[in-house]
């Protein structure tokens, strides 16, 4: 289920945003309802890019992945 829908995240974000930082922020409002620091923008950057590269060009697995990241963040989790 947590995959299923950071699939469609990752989804959404490629079709609506066109770039890397783009993305990034579309993504971190929809499931934490801010945009993300710089560092922490730099840093989901970085991972995607890492991603890219470990599945062979595969962007969806890659956008994928950051989305299943977001979802396990605790800010996303836990209610303060």
């Amino acid at each position: 289920l947590v995959m299923d829908q950071a699939t469609h995240l990752a989804h959404l974000a490629t079709e609506a945003a066109p770039d890397v930082d783009e993305r990034v922020r579309l993504m971190y409002r929809r499931v934490i309802g801010r945009t993300p620091t710089s560092e922490e923008a730099s840093d989901a950057a970085a991972f995607v890019e890492m991603q890219i590269e470990a599945y062979d060009g595969d962007e969806a697995r890659a956008w994928a992945d950051f989305g299943h990241v977001l979802f396990n963040l605790k800010e996303f989790i836990f209610i303060d």
